[in-house]
């Protein structure tokens, strides 16, 4: 059967041809219920596929991400990546099988498929011409970010995309009044806030005057100097007057890009620190003048408003000696003033206190006690006064109205310890509720209340439980661009299990998505979403945000601040973009430390240095011609990029992982996490193997086997311990001790939903080293790993139907690093490095060994031996379709060095730029060419030997030369995938 294969896009959609239909369909082939398919096939989502593993190749819509040779019975398997070391390698089977290339296309290929939502916020564009791949048409596709939310195979309005909202500058209201305005888009409309400022001394041209002083006013304070390299030191604007003296308070500023000539750097972000003091229950808000307003209590249950004007920190006493305990709510109503809903622990009543006059008016507004804790208070358009909270008695409530007059609702029995209330662009109220931190704990105990989100409708409240084991956080709830309640919730799984934080959407887009899993630590860490410039991002407490990428992933992005104690609070600017209280560590020369008002700087586009892809600032680049695609640089290239998404679990050590590539060019993932847990407990935890294939949205990990923690327990697998068949159907293999020298090595293999496990070797030993595992296209796998009770000696485990046939390569050999592939015929062929009989840990051989002859041979590399007790080498070996054996290696000079075996020995070369490699990938085509991904200093490097010289092309990524690990694997079609790290895991792929 003839393949062609033109205008191939990120992803395929492979559809019936007129190159050979069939009564049933095949593998690959779409079905319905007018087309069955054939024996050992099921229709899962229209298109046929094995029985036992439905679409885990896949992409969630039976799309796949490289050329699908799977239903040819000529295709042959994808050629063995080889590279099985404990530095990486990608393996595909090995076995023979050329593909044959045409430029001829199929006939009949139908209409185009519709477009359809990979997710919430990513569409998926099919192109219009078919490329065809085994006699089945392909049709590439790409996916386009919808700011506004994706339904029904399109991307929703963003109202507010191209709508520039702007505001007056300061304005002088009336003789003793200056209004300050910002504007921002909501909901396609330009919303105007005011802030109204009383002027002591008078209104004049859009700015409070100075007080008189002598013969002058007090507005003309000392430059700003640079107290340090990235401080400001200078004075507020307008000053007091003492004895006909003027007197200026101090204000500092930390500049992130440095303090220039009494300026910040341009481009800088900027944290402006308040006075010193010690802080309690805090509330934080942002007014129309993009002034920070702060609510405090102190240790004696003092309740203080703080906010900023021309003459410096005004600091006003609300409440007083209200004892411990009190909880404080801040919000701003429409003229910018401070209204406080706040807890009185004396009493257990709820307050709220708002500003007249330039003096706090404090009432009670529920008189039931106890009452009134975790308030929060919102002021909707028509100014009325929202405030939820906890009712020991009477359960979730919230008192709206204004002052002197409130109506209660109640909407659900029971406590909670957290209540946030906010209202939407429509006017609409939601509350969430539910417990700020994880319960399960690491003694065992487990309980975790449900969460809750409500909003009223026609006077009604309507509520939904967002999971019956939440977490809810501070500013866990906001809005996006159309409206849709945007909810961040958290999910506590048991002791030793993961704790996930998912958003949830809800509106005219509903979704609910796993953002990350992070062990049992989810806790209070969470604080808040914002929706700044169309932009969704989650906000933590250790100075990050998960940022939503292009793809629909999402991935930890540092805030541009100095070291951080922690982020405090959260609040909207007035464009929407994000504000942020923080406190701040003593850093820099001039000790300046505490809390302090932190602003990011402002968006500047990345088009300068991209042509394609989002600029940062909610809008795009450009897009790619057809076939190409926007790799993570904002280049384009003939490269397609994904990011593999790793669950962020906490593990110590760091996670072990194991990448293998199918048929299709679909990435499968191993990773074994190690609960913390584990280190504090005795019996009550499990640390566990996951895998996983999913590459549109951050999956939920299968897990293989929980492996029992105990004392001195130890875990390992190998970079190829993830073995996959050209079907996608996945085999492990892997590790562990329970304690002290009872180690096994197990082998577990995927039918259906779970995974069915057998032992290999339960020998005891002290140390059994992972080294590498790989299997031929008949299933006969090979375990090779160091052996013996004081690991000294090196074994080769066969594995075939379920038994287990054991050999040693050799002896007192202390095997440091091996790569194996097994050929057609189910021999063994390892590159491997050890120490030297008798002095094992004084020197390194590089060796090729081989079972082809029924017995394990083992012969040095000319010249490769070093006398360190490290490993130098590196060692790959991959086999081509017809078996020639090819290896990969760092020679003792550094040089990236690749061999292929011409009795009577391996013919050697040196890879160009293969010099200062920080790690690599090997691999072996379909036509049998030697293939290398490098990491270098240039960036990533993908090399071929070609007739006369080796090929070399830059794959284009954003942050240059890594030093990750690095795999490399070809697919039935003879495309190039890599696999490597660039701040995330990163799968590239070139059709």
């Amino acid at each position: 059967m003839r393949r062609a294969l033109v205008s191939l896009g990120a992803t395929y959609l492979l559809l019936a041809s007129g190159c050979g239909p069939s009564s049933l369909a095949g593998p690959g082939e779409p079905c319905d219920p007018g087309r069955a398919c054939a024996d050992g096939l099921a229709c899962t989502d229209g298109i046929c596929a094995a029985a036992d593993q439905g679409t885990d190749a896949s992409t969630p819509d039976g799309s796949v991400h490289g050329p699908d040779a799977s239903a040819d019975s000529d295709a042959g398997p994808a050629a063995d990546g080889g590279g099985s070391t404990d530095s990486g390698g990608l393996t595909p089977d090995s076995g023979g099988g050329t593909p044959d290339a045409s430029s001829e296309t199929c006939s009949n290929c139908g209409a185009v498929p519709a477009n359809v939502c990979a997710d919430a916020y990513n569409l998926k564009v099919y192109d219009s011409a078919p490329g065809c791949i085994g006699g089945q048409c392909v049709f590439p596709s790409r996916l386009e970010t919808c700011p506004g939310g994706c339904s029904q195979g399109s991307c929703q309005v963003d109202p507010c995309a191209n709508k520039s909202c702007s505001a007056p500058g300061p304005t002088c209201a009336d003789a003793n009044t200056l209004r300050h305005s910002s504007s921002s888009c909501v909901s396609g409309s330009c919303v105007t806030s005011t802030l109204d400022q009383t002027c002591a001394q008078g209104c004049t041209a859009g700015a409070c005057a100075a007080p008189s002083c002598g013969s002058g006013r007090c507005d003309s304070p000392s430059p700003a100097t640079c107290l340090d390299p990235k401080i400001i030191q200078r004075s507020f604007p307008v000053g007091s007057c003492s004895a006909g003296n003027c007197s200026y308070a101090a204000d500092q500023t930390w500049c992130s890009l440095g303090c220039l000539g009494g300026y910040c750097s341009p481009g800088s972000s900027t944290a402006r620190f308040y006075p010193a003091r010690t802080a309690y229950s805090i509330a934080f808000a942002v007014d129309a003048a993009d002034r920070p307003h702060r609510v405090e209590t102190d240790s004696a249950g003092n309740v203080y408003w703080i906010a900023l004007d021309e003459t410096g920190w005004r600091e006003v006493q609300v409440d007083s000696n209200l004892g411990s305990g009190v909880q404080v709510s801040l919000a701003l109503d429409s003229s910018g003033s401070p209204v406080i809903a706040y807890f009185e622990p004396t009493n257990k009543r709820l307050r709220y206190a708002e500003r007249r006059g330039g003096t706090f008016q404090i009432e009670e507004v529920s008189t039931a006690s106890p009452a009134g804790r975790a308030p929060s208070i919102a002021v909707d358009g028509a100014g009325t006064r929202w405030i939820s909270f906890s009712d020991d008695a009477l359960g979730i409530r919230v008192a709206r109205g204004q002052s002197g007059n409130w109506t209660f609702d109640n909407l659900a029995p029971g406590k909670a310890a957290l209540t946030q209330i906010a209202i939407d662009p429509s006017g609409v109220a939601h509350v969430v509720w539910g417990d700020p931190k994880s319960e399960a704990v690491a003694s065992g105990s487990y309980y975790q209340p449900p969460a809750f989100h409500a909003k009223r409708i026609g006077g009604n409240w309507q509520t939904q439980q967002l999971d019956p084991n939440g977490l809810v956080f501070k500013h866990g709830l906001t809005f996006a661009a159309n409206g849709d309640a945007l909810i961040a919730y958290g999910v506590v799984a048991g002791v030793g299990q993961n704790d996930e934080l998912r958003l949830r959407r809800d509106g005219a887009i509903n979704s609910d998505e796993l953002l990350s899993s992070v062990g049992n630590l989810l806790s209070t860490r969470a604080l808040g979403l914002y929706d700044g410039a169309r932009a969704l991002k989650f906000v933590n407490q250790d100075a990050s945000i998960l940022q939503r990428n292009d793809d629909g992933t999402y991935i930890p992005i540092a805030l541009d601040v100095p070291p951080f104690t922690n982020l405090i609070d959260v609040a909207a600017g007035p464009g929407g973009e994000p504000r942020f209280l923080v406190n701040m560590n003593p850093n820099t020369p001039s000790g300046v430390s505490g809390s302090a008002y932190y602003k990011p700087a402002p968006c500047f586009s990345r088009c300068g240095m991209a042509n394609c892809g989002a600029d940062s600032c909610g809008y795009s680049c450009g897009s790619c011609a057809a076939g190409l695609s926007c790799g993570p640089a904002g280049t384009c290239s003939a490269w397609h990029f994904e990011q593999v998404n790793l669950p962020r679990l906490v593990s110590y050590p760091s996670p072990q992982l194991s990448v293998a590539l199918d048929g299709k060019g679909a990435l499968h993932v191993l990773d074994l996490y190690q609960f913390p847990e584990r280190y504090y407990t005795s019996g009550t935890t499990q640390n566990e193997l996951f895998y996983w294939t999913d590459p549109l949205a951050l999956p939920q990990p299968q897990t293989v086997v929980g492996i029992p923690s105990g004392a001195y327990a130890k875990e390992a697998i190998a970079p190829t311990s993830l073995l996959v068949d050209r079907q996608g159907k996945p085999e492990a293999v892997y590790a562990y001790a329970q304690s002290g020298a009872n180690w096994t090595i197990d082998f577990a293999s995927k039918s259906g939903a779970s995974w069915a496990t057998q032992a290999l070797d339960s020998n005891g030993r002290q140390s059994p080293g992972m080294r590498a595992a790989a299997r031929n296209e008949a299933g006969v796998v090979y375990v090779v790993y160091r052996c013996g009770y004081y690991s000294d000696v090196f074994c080769a485990d066969r594995y075939e139907g379920g038994n287990v046939a054991k050999s040693n390569v050799g002896s007192s050999a202390d095997a440091r690093a091996a790569s194996v592939a097994v050929d057609a015929q189910g021999h063994a062929h390892v590159l491997w490095t050890h120490g030297m009989a008798g002095s094992p840990y004084n020197s390194a051989v590089l060796e090729y060994a081989t079972d082809a002859s029924g017995s394990w041979v083992s012969t040095p590399i000319s010249g490769q031996q070093s006398n360190t007790t490290s490993e130098p080498f590196s060692p790959r070996i991959a086999l081509a379709p017809d078996g020639t054996v090819s290896i990969a290696f760092n020679d003792l000079t550094g040089a990236l060095t690749v061999g292929t075996l011409r009795s009577p020995g391996f013919s050697l070369e040196a890879v160009p730029n293969g010099s200062g490699v920080f790690s690599f990938g090997f691999a072996v085509d379909p036509s049998g060419r030697p293939a290398v991904l490098a990491s270098t200093p240039l960036g990533m490097l993908f090399l071929r030997r070609e007739a006369s010289s080796w090929s070399q092309e830059l794959i284009p990524y954003s942050s240059g030369g890594g030093t990750g690990p690095s795999w490399l694997a070809f697919d039935a079609a003879g495309s190039p995938h890599a696999v490597f790290w660039d701040s995330v895991l990163r799968h590239a792929w070139r059709p």
